[in-house]
């Protein structure tokens, strides 16, 4: 006897076989879950993509933790907002702070071991 369905293992509605998705795993070639009762199972299990998440008017810097407007941060393409996560004041002072320990630790080295102090910079680990 040819069965012409399946029952929803969520539902447990006899169904025909289309109103299942394909699944070569399964011995019956379907999933066990019908379209309906997955749909519902996914709706609730993912959050929403998009900039519906996103404040229009600012995020809070996550170096000062101030809430400012997005032309206070620098754009960032690979971010979903497409700015960056911190602020522009932030970023210089990083910057300055990073090319002063570099500068004093080049001086310090000396001539011989720049190479040395060079790889320690940036994060090769010592020769």
């Amino acid at each position: 006897m040819v069965s012409t369905g399946r029952k929803c293992s969520r539902c447990n509605i006899l169904k025909e076989w289309s109103l299942f998705h394909r699944r070569n795993s399964n011995n019956s070639g379907r999933a066990s879950i019908c379209k309906e009762c997955k749909k519902i199972y996914n709706s609730g299990n993912y959050a929403p993509k998009g900039l519906a998440s996103i404040n229009p008017e600012g995020r809070n810097c996550k170096e000062c933790e101030e809430f400012k407007p997005w032309n206070e941060y620098g754009i960032a393409t690979q971010s979903r907002s497409g700015h960056k996560t911190r602020c522009k004041d932030c970023e210089s002072t990083g910057k300055i702070a990073t090319q002063n320990s570099r500068s004093a630790l080049l001086e310090y080295a000396g001539p011989i071991d720049t190479y040395a102090a060079q790889r320690f910079i940036l994060g090769m680990g010592r020769i």
